[in-house]
């Protein structure tokens, strides 16, 4: 491990030594007075350096080579590019502590102050002190040059606090003409529904989905949320309807409403019978297991096990993947038949695994067990979508 860090570290040293190579060319080029006392400076500081180096002193010599890059026009791209390499490698003090003395610096151009700010900022948000990063951020949206990249971060920082309210307000300063804005604006929205629901306060529930249905009338979550607002107020049959339309449109979220199952109590029967027909779609369309097991409770306690049996029959025969498992499991474990044929069925589906859903960001590819609404590694709004498994080869013996 020590070797590792070491190596780290000397990446980190070589990448200061070719900018501070590169500083000397340029003071030699612009025949600077004193060039030769600032390079016999520079060489004794690289050798101190080399020498911290290779006495496994990595902190010493990158203090040593920071020191030598004199901040000046010709090298303070270089002071902006360790800073970044010290954050992006975890060394989060070393990053701030660069930016800060940039900034302080009286004869730092101001183009060259907004930059160190914005790249402070950053130290900040990386460390986890969002309200430090806040401000700094805030700051340079008056700065013309950074407004729009500030904002983003501003963003990103209430995202991270879960402030909803100042990330709708922050975007709506983006306008509309910003990629994905309306998007994200349209999660925050839920994301307050969500808060509302918590706090059993209807009316910021329906005051967030009526907003966030303003800017996609056919987004999946809002609708979903609207078919749990609707289940709480007791009205089951305007749930159902909505839950019917996402399941003929965009059934991959359909799946994801386990309210309609807590309702089931408060239904008519017509009514369980309408949500037993739009999960048997969804088992068929998605290869859903959870669904598939509350489709065989519900049709079992509505019509008995007899018919529970035959719809796993029906599955045995037209699923592939986990539900197909999960009905000759069921059916082997329940009939017990000792056919050579269905012996080998048997044997298939025992044997087999069940294996979980999953979902794929389609910007930058992290798979989740789990829907996630936000993409943890990229920060993507809405981007996580179901995956589909391999088919399970067909096994003769199965009964229609």
């Amino acid at each position: 491990m020590a070797l590792d860090v070491s190596a780290d570290w000397s990446v980190l040293a070589l990448v200061a030594l070719a900018g501070l190579m590169l500083g000397l060319f340029i003071a030699w080029a612009a025949g600077r007075r004193q060039a030769a006392r600032k390079d016999s400076d520079l060489s004794r500081n690289y050798f101190r350096g080399l020498n911290y180096l290779l006495n496994e002193e990595p902190d010493k010599a990158i203090e040593v080579f920071i020191q030598a890059l004199e901040v000046d026009e010709d090298t303070v791209e270089l002071h902006f590019a360790l800073g970044k390499l010290f954050r992006r490698s975890g060394e989060l003090d070393r990053a701030t502590r660069l930016h800060q003395n940039l900034i302080a610096r009286p004869a730092l151009p101001p183009s060259q102050r907004q930059t160190a700010i914005y790249e402070l900022a950053h130290d900040y948000m990386s460390a986890g002190l969002y309200d430090r990063a806040e401000g700094l951020f805030e700051e340079l949206t008056g700065n013309s040059e950074y407004r729009e990249r500030a904002l983003l971060a501003l963003v990103r920082v209430y995202e991270l606090e879960k402030d909803w309210s100042a990330a709708i307000t922050a975007s709506r300063s983006m306008g509309e003409s910003e990629q994905g804005n309306n998007i994200r604006m349209l999660h925050y929205y839920c994301e307050l529904a969500e808060l509302g629901f918590a706090q059993e306060d209807m009316d910021v529930v329906a005051t967030a989905l009526d907003a966030a249905q303003k800017l996609d009338p056919k987004s999946p979550r809002a609708i979903m949320l609207k078919v749990q607002m609707l289940l709480s107020m007791g009205k089951c049959g305007e749930a159902l309807d909505q839950w019917e339309h996402l399941v003929s449109n965009q059934s991959q979220y359909a799946e994801i409403i386990d309210d309609v199952f807590l309702q089931l109590d408060s239904m008519s029967k017509t009514q369980q019978r309408r949500v037993l027909v739009l999960i048997k779609k969804i088992v068929l369309d998605l290869e859903d297991l959870p669904m598939a097991e509350k489709a065989i409770e519900l049709c079992a306690g509505l019509d008995g096990q007899a018919a529970a049996d035959s719809l796993l029959h029906v599955w045995s025969n037209n699923c592939s993947g986990p539900v197909r498992i999960y009905a000759l499991k069921r059916l082997v474990e329940a009939d017990g038949e000792t056919s050579a044929e269905y012996a080998a069925l048997a044997n298939f589906a025992l044997g087999s695994e069940i294996e979980s859903t999953d979902y794929l960001c389609s910007e930058c590819g992290f798979e989740a067990k789990a829907m996630l609404w936000q993409c943890p590694n990229c920060n993507q709004w809405g981007s996580l979508m179901r995956q589909f498994g391999n088919d399970i080869p067909a096994v003769k013996g199965s009964q229609g």
